[in-house]
């Protein structure tokens, strides 16, 4: 698969990413805050879609617009799935952002956490250097450390 031989570096958030960062995922310089001079290419499985989508109608106010807004913004930049979308920010930086999609036939584990990490990992053979998982969450970090994938723990104090 070509597409995961682009230059940059492979970045994953996850849900709570999402939902929970200071900044929505589109307006955020992700090159800054992973701490890297390399292009930025966000993935998003898929499993994160239908989490945000759950969200939209459970949860506080603040998750449930988070969830809204973000799915907005996904819809407004892709418009093929299947490829990757430039993401321009107003300080003239730039990331690419593409879906992870599942196979078909995929049957996902019972635990978004675990099939965020086992999807990442099957995307990690096909490219140079592992994703970087960034998360809030502690389970999600230890899930990726684990599976020896790179992660980045966020605290609620970290800003973009």
């Amino acid at each position: 698969m070509l597409r995961w031989r682009r230059p940059g570096r492979v970045v994953v958030p996850d849900t709570n990413v999402f939902l929970h960062h200071p900044s929505c995922f589109h307006e955020t310089d992700w090159a800054q805050l992973v701490g890297t001079a390399d292009a930025v290419r966000i993935v998003m499985p898929l499993v994160i879609v239908d989490e945000l989508d759950r969200k939209k109608f459970d949860g506080k106010d603040a998750v449930r617009t988070r969830a809204r807004t973000t799915l907005r913004a996904i819809d407004d930049l892709v418009s093929d799935p299947r490829e990757t979308t430039s993401v321009s920010l107003g300080s003239g930086k730039a990331f690419l952002f593409e879906m992870l999609l599942d196979p078909i036939g995929h049957v996902r584990l019972p635990n978004a956490d675990d099939e965020i990490i086992d999807r990442v990992a099957a995307v990690s053979q096909l490219l140079d250097r592992p994703p970087l998982i960034v998360t809030y969450d502690t389970g999600a970090a230890l899930r990726a450390s684990v599976a020896g994938l790179p992660r980045l723990k966020l605290s609620h104090h970290s800003s973009a």
